[in-house]
């Protein structure tokens, strides 16, 4: 899913809703706490960015959680992040 370079920047932009939602999971392992915690508040939304293999372990535990998750509209949530994280990484 990663471009050429696992270690290359990638950046992706959530809403507060969708930032307060990954928050929820806190705390996580060191790596994906770095990603959340490092996040910035900007015009476009919130930022999260680091390393593309650290945006890709971020999409696998999202999409993890997605898939045990039983409400559905949480479920919708975080299916939406996890396509806005493989956009991302396709860049």
């Amino acid at each position: 899913m990663i471009g050429n370079d696992p270690n290359d920047q990638c950046t992706v932009y959530l809403d507060e809703e969708q930032y307060r939602l990954l928050e929820g999971f806190l705390p996580l392992e060191a790596e994906l706490e770095r990603v959340l915690l490092g996040a910035r508040l900007t015009d476009r939304g919130v930022r999260l960015a680091g390393a593309g293999v650290k945006l890709e372990n971020l999409h696998g535990f999202v999409s993890f959680e997605a898939n045990h998750e039983p409400q559905r509209r949480r479920q919708a949530h975080l299916d939406q992040i996890c396509a806005q994280l493989e956009r991302a990484l396709q860049r």
